[in-house]
């Protein structure tokens, strides 16, 4: 059968597009009260590029303990278990979007990704300036002293 126009003949998912290109953070749900979500997860955070900071985040804090199927101890030991030897270990943290519980520590936790971002391209800049420094450096010793003490001075300033 033919595709209509509109219609997709293959997933568009994960697997089909780079979802993690330019990405900073990565933050995924799950429903604690339906353990396949949790499972999900973590199968989809080893997915996640090791650059990138993750966050695993329990929704529906406000629960009763006896409809909760995973609980954020039993989250915390299986991403130590599954990811302790990354970079950045997923986060994991509760919410609750009916009273806003654990709002804040998902902002600090996306704040700091963003920070992380920053401070590596500031490194960046600062390896591609040393860089810059040191073929002056030895431009420097054929007399062109000059061009050396600008790079620095641009690099530190």
């Amino acid at each position: 059968q033919s595709a209509t126009p509109g219609q997709h003949t293959f997933p568009l998912d994960a697997t089909v597009v780079d979802v993690y290109r330019g990405a900073h953070a990565c933050v995924v749900l799950v429903d604690p009260s339906k353990r396949w979500t949790f499972e999900y997860a973590m199968r989809e955070l080893q997915k996640v590029p090791l650059h990138i900071p993750t966050a695993l985040v329990l929704n529906f804090r406000d629960y009763p303990e006896e409809k909760r199927g995973v609980t954020r101890d039993e989250a915390e030991e299986a991403v130590e278990d599954k990811f302790g030897d990354r970079p950045f270990k997923p986060f994991v943290l509760e919410i609750s979007l009916l009273n806003c519980f654990g709002l804040g520590a998902l902002s600090t936790f996306l704040a700091r990704a963003i920070f992380v971002f920053e401070a590596c391209d500031v490194r960046a800049s600062i390896d591609a300036e040393h860089d810059g420094y040191r073929a002056s450096a030895r431009g420097a010793r054929s007399g062109q002293g000059r061009v050396v003490r600008s790079v620095y001075a641009k690099a530190w300033a």
